[in-house]
C-alpha cells in the first residue's frame, strides 16, 4: 500500500513552488515556503510521523511556512477553524471562530454572524437566547416555516403572511394561487 503521506507532501510542494498551481496565490505566491529539510520526503515523514485517517497537514500559523515547528496533522474541522478568512471573536478573554462559538453556545453560526452584522455587541450576540422558530402543525406533522416552505414549494413569506392574517395552516398551505413555479 502506498504511503498516504506522499500525496500530501507532493501537494505541499506543488502549491508552494509551482506558479501554475491552482492554489499558488494562497501559498507560494504570498511567501509560504517549504523548509529545506522537508524537500526530502524521508525527512518529512520522520518529522510528521504517521498520518491519521482523514487528517491533513496543517500550519499552526497560516502566515508561516511548512516546517516541523509549524505543522501537525489536523482534522478537517480543526483546519476549517484555522483559516485566514475566519472571523475570530473574543469574549470573556477567550478568542474563537464564529463556528466554535456556535458550538459552545448552541446558537447557529449564521445567527451569531447576522447579529454581529446587525450591530449587536459580542456579549449580546453570544448570550441572548434564540427566539424559537414558528412551528406549524398540519395533517399531524409539525415543522418549521422554512421546512414547510421547501416541502410545499411555497414562499415562506407568503405562508407567514397568510398565517399572520389569521388563516389556518390548511388555508395557508392549500391556496395554490401563489405557489412557486417549478424551474
Amino acid at each position: 500500500m502506498a504511503d498516504n503521506r506522499k500525496r500530501c507532501w507532493e501537494g505541499m510542494l506543488h502549491r508552494c513552488d509551482n506558479p501554475n498551481a491552482h492554489a499558488y496565490n494562497r501559498y507560494g505566491g504570498r511567501g509560504i515556503k517549504v523548509c529545506e529539510r522537508w524537500r526530502k520526503f524521508e525527512n518529512f515523514c520522520n518529522d510528521m510521523g504517521s498520518r491519521p485517517q482523514g487528517f491533513t497537514i496543517e500550519r499552526r500559523n497560516n502566515n508561516k511556512g511548512y516546517s516541523p515547528e509549524n505543522c501537525h496533522w489536523a482534522s478537517r474541522k480543526e483546519q476549517s477553524n484555522n483559516t485566514r478568512t475566519n472571523r475570530r471573536i473574543t469574549y470573556n478573554g477567550k478568542t474563537l471562530t464564529i463556528s466554535q462559538w456556535a458550538e459552545q453556545t448552541g446558537l447557529s453560526h449564521c445567527r451569531i454572524n447576522r447579529r454581529l452584522e446587525a450591530g449587536w455587541s459580542v456579549s449580546r450576540a453570544l448570550t441572548e437566547p434564540a427566539i424559537h422558530r414558528r412551528l406549524i402543525t398540519y395533517k399531524g406533522l409539525t415543522l418549521g416555516l422554512s421546512q414547510w416552505s421547501r416541502r410545499l414549494n411555497m414562499s415562506a413569506d407568503l405562508i407567514r403572511s397568510r398565517l399572520n392574517r389569521g388563516h389556518s395552516a390548511e388555508q395557508a398551505f392549500t391556496d395554490k394561487r401563489y405557489k412557486r413555479r417549478e424551474a
